[in-house]
Formats: structure tokens, sequence, C-alpha cells
């Protein structure tokens, strides 16, 4: 019973650690003006025009920072789409 249970241990903390790379790396792909660069441009060739991709700013929430936001960041997103009617298949 004490192998098995150091056995899992070992595994979740592997497991652990590959999900906190993984993390980090999807981070620092998604900020890295090099590859967002590369992908415009290849974008940009594929569609035969400019295409330009946002930069990710990271956004922390704190109560600091809460009280200062619009009540309604985007006036059009509480209001609902007119339901449209899907043609047969």
């Amino acid at each position: 019973m004490k192998r098995a249970a150091k056995c899992l241990g070992c595994t979740v903390g592997i497991f652990l650690g590959l999900r906190l790379i993984a993390a980090g790396t999807i981070y620092f792909v998604a900020t890295s003006d090099y590859l967002r660069g590369q992908l415009e441009g290849r974008a940009s060739d594929l569609n035969g025009r400019k295409t330009q991709i946002a930069k990710v700013v990271p956004v922390q929430a704190s109560p600091s920072n809460c009280s200062r936001l619009p009540e309604r960041a985007h006036p059009g997103l509480n209001e609902r789409l007119p339901r449209t009617r899907r043609a047969p298949i």
C-alpha cells in the first residue's frame, strides 16, 4: 500500500509539473511578438489582405480596479440577437 501511494504521488507530481510547464509555454507563445508577426504574415498571404492579431493583455481583477469598470463594458453584449430560422438541410 505504501508503494502504491508513493507511485501515485510521483504520478500526480509529474502531471502537475507538466501542466505548469504547458501553461507557461502557452502564455509565452500567446504574448510573443515574433510569433504574432509570423502568424499575421501567413494569414495576410492566405487572405490576400492585411491581417492583424490583437495583443494579449493579462488583466488582473482586484477590488481597486473593479470599482472603476463601467457598468456595461460592452453595450451590445446583453441584448438578444434576433432568432433566424434555419433552412432545412
